[in-house]
């Protein structure tokens, strides 16, 4: 409280929120006489005064909706100079926010893709494993015939030799 001549000054508390629908709301509470409010860059805005029993008055200033960076500038004859206050831009969060919405996206494209080539890499990996098999098995499956070749071979010609002279075959 500061006084000039016979007449007392409230300065009056100053506050600005900013919320994500794009309302930005400038309170100057408390002063006497009432503050002045006013919007940079000058747009749509809206102001009610709320008078105390003290003589002060609380000025509240809304201001919708708003695309870019807004100042609240206030002013009262308590000061030397207007006080501001700035409500930031929401752009800056719409670029993050999509942003990450498209890194989400691509994030689950991605495991999608690596999930598909993965089945698809085992897929033919069984393929392959069959065969491998198959070709372990194979070269073992043609000695086993050409032992049992040989084998049949030598079993004849033995059991030939023991045969009694009637029961022989002629070869």
């Amino acid at each position: 409280m500061s006084g000039f001549g016979t007449e007392a000054y409230y300065t009056p508390e100053v506050t600005l929120t900013c919320d994500s629908n794009g309302t930005a709301v400038c309170k100057a509470a408390a002063g006497k006489p009432a503050a002045q409010i006013s919007w940079d860059p000058n747009g749509d805005s809206r102001t009610e005064l709320e008078n105390h029993t003290d003589g002060t008055v609380t000025v509240l200033s809304i201001y919708r909706p708003r695309e870019t960076s807004i100042t609240c500038l206030v002013s009262h004859p308590a000061w030397n100079t207007s006080q501001s206050k700035e409500c930031p831009s929401d752009n800056g969060n719409m670029f993050l926010r999509h942003s990450a919405i498209c890194a989400g996206l691509l994030g689950i494209f991605f495991i999608l893709v690596f999930v598909f080539l993965c089945k698809l890499h085992c897929g033919r990996r069984g393929l392959v494993h069959d065969s491998n098999e198959q070709q372990e098995f194979e070269p073992y499956a043609s000695y086993l015939q050409k032992e049992n070749v040989i084998y049949n071979t030598v079993y004849e010609v033995t059991v030939s030799e023991n045969l009694p002279l009637g029961l022989q075959s002629a070869t």
